[in-house]
């Protein structure tokens, strides 16, 4: 996934949404934005999680921001990058709305048991 900013289009709400992959070695150019805009008007979207101390925890869409969102866009089947950004959109407008976040369970993958045939 690319950097990008993107604002939402209702003018209602004039939020300022940052989707960062979360893991850039510089990171000013969001610092920047969050000098630039009040507080309460952003949302930040860490696609492969961040563990940044200078951005504002409260202000991050995913509560656990750590986390990457790779496994939580698979788990509800969202695959393109058209449907990806349709779900932030409609996740930071509600978290606009309402102050409601998004939890993403860490999950770590182990190797099941072997499977085991019956049939012979």
């Amino acid at each position: 996934m690319s950097i990008q900013t993107i604002e939402t289009t209702e003018t209602e709400f004039g939020y300022t949404v940052v989707i960062f992959d979360g893991d850039e070695d510089d990171l000013s150019w969001v610092y920047k934005l969050q000098d630039e805009n009040p507080r309460h008007k952003l949302i930040y979207v860490a696609l492969r999680g961040t563990h940044d101390k200078y951005l504002y925890p409260d202000r991050f869409l995913v509560e656990n921001y750590h986390v990457d969102m790779k496994s939580h866009f698979l788990y509800n089947d969202l695959f393109t990058q058209e449907d990806i950004h349709e779900y932030l959109t409609q996740k930071c407008l509600e978290f606009a709305r309402s102050g409601r976040r998004l939890f993403i369970e860490e999950y770590e993958f182990t190797a099941g048991q072997d499977f085991y045939d019956y049939t012979k």
